[in-house]
């Protein structure tokens, strides 16, 4: 058994996204929808930037390149509208890739050019290579022999371990 890593708050840092510690609830599936503690695309930057008025959100799509112009940079994002299965592109100052470990490669990948003929970010052929994403399955279990260990029990909750599968 591994304790995993974690991007969870411990305490409250002054911030204007209404982030709070973990007070270890056991909420934490996809999203911290409770403190908002973990680090999620939602909670680190969705809520931040729709706080700010300067963000434009379009639903029911899916991203299936970064835009660039001719020296490579990022200019915008061409998406599929799921409700008329159509090709749209938006256009922005900043682009953030703020998908899954999968979903990021995947765009990465999609977003060839002149400048990125490998796909955006993958001058090294590693993109969409030695991934680690979370599948959102779930499992429960009572672990006696970590009762009295105060290093790991406060580690205990909902997705914070791994159990490496050996094959053989």
């Amino acid at each position: 058994m591994i304790p995993s890593r974690l991007s969870i708050l411990t305490k409250s840092i002054e911030n204007d996204a209404g982030r709070g510690a973990c007070f270890f609830c056991g909420q934490c599936n996809r999203n911290c929808s409770v403190a908002k503690a973990d680090f999620s695309s939602t909670n680190v930057l969705i809520y931040p930037a729709l706080k700010t008025g300067n963000i434009d959100v379009v639903a029911n799509a899916m991203a299936r390149e970064v835009l660039t112009n001719k020296e490579g940079l990022a200019t915008g994002v061409s998406y599929i509208s799921k409700d008329d299965m159509q090709e749209y592109q938006v256009e922005g100052r900043v682009v953030i890739l703020a998908a899954s470990a999968c979903e990021s490669a995947r765009i990465l990948l999609n977003s060839k050019s002149a400048r990125h003929p490998n796909g955006l970010a993958n001058s090294s052929n590693v993109v969409g290579k030695y991934l680690h994403d979370s599948t959102g399955a779930a499992l429960g279990g009572i672990l006696p022999q970590l009762f009295d260990r105060k290093d790991t029990m406060k580690m205990v909750w909902e997705e914070c371990i791994s159990i490496p599968l050996v094959a053989g």
